[in-house]
């Protein structure tokens, strides 16, 4: 067999079956004065199970419920670096020069995402991000 060809053969049996697009976030945000950027990935499954491409705001999927969406990504400003992963309107953040995690709800409207540090806390943070898209 030719080299190319079992390369091919190779790529074709690693990659799943259910791989598709994933849609993309890129958000500037509004840190209390600190400018950031809010980037990532999220996916979108239906109540059967099945994956959907991306075609959508994440405005319109967000909380609706008639699907579920998984999402990941980083937020930087000039002082530090955060990861985070979630579902629908949740997501734990890290920050990675201290390690601290804390839960943000993220609500999309239209081109502006909120951020709320500490949802469910005594004091809550709000922070309000724009499309950058």
């Amino acid at each position: 067999m030719k080299p190319a060809l079992s390369l091919f053969l190779i790529a074709a049996i690693a990659l799943p079956a259910w791989a598709h697009p994933l849609g993309t976030l890129h958000y500037s945000c509004d840190l209390d004065g600190v400018a950031g950027e809010l980037t990532g990935e999220y996916e979108i499954i239906d109540a059967t199970g099945a994956p959907h491409t991306p075609d959508a705001g994440l405005s319109e999927l967000v909380g609706v419920g008639a699907s579920r969406v998984f999402y990941n990504g980083q937020l930087s400003t000039p002082s530090g670096k955060y990861v985070f992963t979630g579902e629908n309107q949740f997501a734990e953040f890290t920050d990675l020069a201290t390690h601290e995690r804390f839960i943000v709800r993220m609500i999309a409207e239209g081109p502006q995402l909120q951020l709320t540090a500490n949802p469910n806390g005594a004091v809550q943070t709000h922070y309000l991000c724009q499309s950058s898209q």
